[in-house]
This record gives C-alpha cells, structure tokens and sequence, in this order.
C-alpha cells in the first residue's frame, strides 16, 4: 500500500497541516487528517480489524477519492478478507485509479492476484492509466510556473533560482508566501512549478516521472525568460512536494546545487542514489519536525548520503510536527547557504 502513499497520497494524511502551514486550514480537513494518521499507524501495527474501520470512515468522508478504496483493499487482504479486498479494489479503479505498476507489484494484495475479479479491475486500471497519460501531458505543457523576482533584480545578470513545489493541495500562488522573503533577501528568482491533478482546492503531484516533466518544464520556461546562474539553483518543496524534492534532486544529480526538502517523506526505493562522481551531486539540507510522521525517514535520508559522501545536513526541530520551523525565515536562509555552499 504505501508505495502508492510514498510515491502520490501519502501526502494525504498531512493535506489539512500542510494547508494550515499554507493559510488555508479547515476543520473538517482536520478529523480527516485525524483519522488518516490513525489509518497509517493502524495499518504500520498491523491492527487490520481497526484499519479497515478508519478506512471505511475515511471513504464515507471522501467519496469521490480512489485513494481510500485503494488502501481499504490493501488492509482487507491482509486481515483475509479477499472478497472485500476485490470489491473495493474494483471500487477504487471504477474511481479512476491509474497506478498500473503499483498495482500489478504492490505486496499487499498477493492473496487476490489471479482471481477474476482483479484481473477485472486490471482492465479499469489499464485504462484509466492509458487516459490519464494523454490527458496529463496535454496539461503538463500547458502549465505555466509562478515567477516571481527580487526587487533588485538585474536582468543584465545571472541570477540564483530557487524552485519550490508545492504541498499535496497546495497552490503555487499559496505556497510562494512560504520562500517569497527569502528569495528576496538572497535576490533570487523564485519560480513555483504547478502540479496538474486536481485535489480539494489546489493540486496535487503525480508519479516521480509526471513531477519530472512538469519541473523540467518550469526550468526550461524560467531559461527561457530570465538569464540564470546555472551553477546557483536550488530546489525545494514542502510535504509532498518535499518527497519530489527528494526524488528529482537525486534524479538530476548535475542541475542542483542543493536540495532542500522541508517534512518531505523518503523512500530509497523511489530516489536509488546514482553510482556518479561525488562531486557532482547535490548538497542536501533537510528540515523536519521531531513530530513529523516522517522524521524517521529524514533521519534515513541523512545516513544514506553521508554513506554516499553527499555534504548533507539534517536539522529535525524539536516539538514541531509537518510544519515549518516556528523561525522559518532564519532556518531557510541558513539553509540556502549551506544548499550553496556558501
């Protein structure tokens, strides 16, 4: 299951702290999120009888999501209910579930492979994903990136770039408050991707490889526009933004110099550390609250680069939760000199 989680929803369970860090929580987001960390930690125990509650009251509050269907399978087949597991299954691909490798290769649901109804559900998935990839690239290079520049910017000159992607439901536009200062303070242009795949009131970021068209695209609109210091680009993202963070900045080993991501979850699986020069990767900055689900993760993260020799540096603040540090911009700063070496 949590590959999915890992690599397009678990996001999910941060959407209403991430859109609370952004301006933009609600109360009836908050018990969602609620339930959805008890959801995750339910599953982890491998407590199924009460994982497939939470599940059924996370798909009675979002019905229109594949992603509750989807998880509710997986905890089904493996408390032994296939039957269950098959229906809603079948239900989250009737949703529009759209992830055909996750779906042929994901652990939990070994007990349904081969029955009729999940090859069945198979079809749906195969379509949706055959649909879902036309539709993404069409809006993919439509997407145009906020730009935003310093106050002193020279356009006679190079400039330092930062690119920020924004968390699961997020907006480029809400997001940009969250580096807009500090930008202007380093006299960088600051340039925010748009994820395309519609979730609540903003958007969420697909795959590894559809964020990759959509950040490649950015960079090349932002080239196109602006002279840039091609040696003085930094990326970074906040929650599921963050993850990409994670995974395109050890993708694209050459184009960054630093790599900042902010309550981002890692999974090596998804971000395979390339077997390159040392000198050519990234320096990595990575910020975390020690109540942050996914500090263990970070914490991973930081010894896996430093077993790389990757100039890493892992700041986990104590008693913040998925959230920026309470001294955002003094701890984003700090984090832009290191991500440059400077």
């Amino acid at each position: 299951m949590f590959g999915l989680w890992n690599e397009r929803r678990l996001a999910l369970q941060f959407s209403v702290l991430v859109a609370v860090a952004c301006g933009a929580g609600l109360p009836a987001l908050a018990r969602q999120d609620a339930t959805e960390t008890q959801f995750r930690a339910a599953y982890e125990a491998k407590q199924y009888p009460k994982a497939i509650e939470l599940g059924l009251q996370l798909v009675k509050s979002d019905p229109k999501s594949f992603v509750h269907p989807y998880n509710l399978a997986c905890v089904c087949c493996l408390s032994g209910d296939a039957k269950s597991g098959l229906e809603w299954l079948k239900k989250s691909a009737e949703l529009g579930f759209d992830d055909v490798e996750l779906f042929r290769t994901d652990p939990d649901l070994a007990s349904i492979r081969g029955q009729a109804g999940y090859a069945e559900a198979q079809k749906i998935v195969e379509g949706n994903a055959s649909k879902s990839g036309g539709e993404f690239m069409v809006k993919a290079k439509a997407s145009e990136p906020l730009i935003l520049l310093p106050g002193k910017h020279d356009a006679t000159k190079p400039a330092t770039l930062i690119i920020a992607l924004h968390p699961f439901g997020g907006t480029a536009e809400t997001f940009a408050d969250q580096w807009r200062d500090v930008a202007e303070e380093v006299g960088a242009i600051l340039v925010l991707p748009r994820a395309v795949r519609p979730q609540g009131t903003g958007f969420a970021w697909g795959n590894v490889g559809e964020s990759d068209v959509i950040l490649m695209n950015a960079f090349e609109k932002v080239k196109q526009k602006h002279k840039i210091d091609e040696k003085r680009v930094v990326l970074t993202g906040f929650s599921q933004g963050g993850q990409m963070a994670f995974n395109l900045g050890i993708r694209h080993p050459l184009q960054f110099a630093g790599v900042i991501p902010v309550c981002g979850d890692y999974d090596p699986s998804y971000a395979p550390i390339p077997l390159i020069a040392t000198t050519s990767l990234p320096r990595f900055f990575i910020m975390v609250g020690s109540n942050d689900p996914g500090v263990e993760s970070n914490r991973k993260a930081a010894a896996d680069f430093a077993a790389a020799s990757i100039k890493t540096e892992l700041r986990v603040y104590p008693g913040v939760g998925h959230a920026f540090p309470p001294n955002r911009k003094e701890e984003l700063l700090a984090a832009m000199k290191f991500a440059l070496g400077t």
